[in-house]
């Protein structure tokens, strides 16, 4: 089985929006992060998945934790907390610390920006 899903966020404050690909199948999970229409892609790489067990019916709460690499290094990390196709808990943490808060934006994938 192939999955992919594409996904666009934005910081409270409006001023970054990500863009944000995975892709996985049988034993592979990969995708990568983008920050304005013309930047690079950066490499993410999975490095945990916990699913949550709700009431029958309802679909699993998802907590996944992703690393950006540039340059063969591990730069930051990205956080993605979810249940079915509402992303709640989303954040990057830098090389340095920094946190940075994200939504999921309104608009999709294509009109991120």
């Amino acid at each position: 089985m192939f999955g992919v899903d594409y996904r666009c966020f934005v910081s409270p404050n409006g001023k970054i929006k990500i863009r944000m690909m995975w892709a996985s199948t049988v034993g592979w999970v990969g995708g990568y992060v983008q920050y304005g229409k013309n930047k690079d892609k950066i490499t993410i790489v999975q490095v945990n998945y916990e699913e949550e067990t709700n009431d029958e019916g309802r679909p699993y709460a998802v907590n996944s934790d992703w690393v950006e690499i540039i340059d063969g290094k591990v730069n930051g990390r990205y956080h993605f907390g979810y249940q079915g196709a509402n992303f709640d808990n989303v954040f990057y943490i830098n090389a340095k610390g920094k946190k940075f808060d994200f939504s999921q934006a309104l608009e999709n994938y294509e009109d991120c920006f």
